[in-house]
């Protein structure tokens, strides 16, 4: 009996060494496969980002030559012209009224001047005026 114990232990240690080599022969192929998967799941990646990296150039290329850019762009040159344009007025009005200023001292320079004196243009008191019309016959 102790013969038959024994050949029926050895049959059960074999077949669960079978099994054993069974699941770690299943678990290499699977792994395998999955290190090929992953490889190429990376590969798809690596084409995904370069095609996204590719996309995002020309998406930015489009916005530059849009038309709200375009348009963004004139109105932004525009308002700086204008700006320039009136920038060189105010200084032109400037030189003016200094020039003005100077003109109405050099009228008066016995009267002291101020600001306000400035902008406005004195009265001449001798002012000549016109003759009266004479009303009659002419001969």
């Amino acid at each position: 009996m102790m013969k038959t114990f024994w050949s029926v232990l050895a049959k059960v240690l074999f077949v669960v060494a079978l099994i054993q080599a069974w699941f770690l022969y299943d678990f290499f192929n699977k792994n395998q496969t999955l290190l090929a998967d992953n490889v190429n799941l990376e590969q798809q990646l690596l084409t995904a980002n370069e095609s996204l990296v590719a996309a995002n150039k020309k998406i930015e290329i489009l916005e530059k030559n849009s038309i709200d850019s375009v348009l963004k762009e004139t109105n932004k040159a525009v308002v700086e012209g204008w700006e320039t344009l009136l920038d060189a007025v105010e200084g032109e009005l400037e030189k003016a009224k200094k020039s003005i200023g100077s003109t109405i001292e050099d009228l008066r320079p016995e009267e002291e001047s101020t600001p306000s004196d400035s902008l406005t243009i004195p009265k001449e008191e001798n002012v000549e005026q016109s003759p009266k019309v004479i009303e009659g016959e002419r001969t």
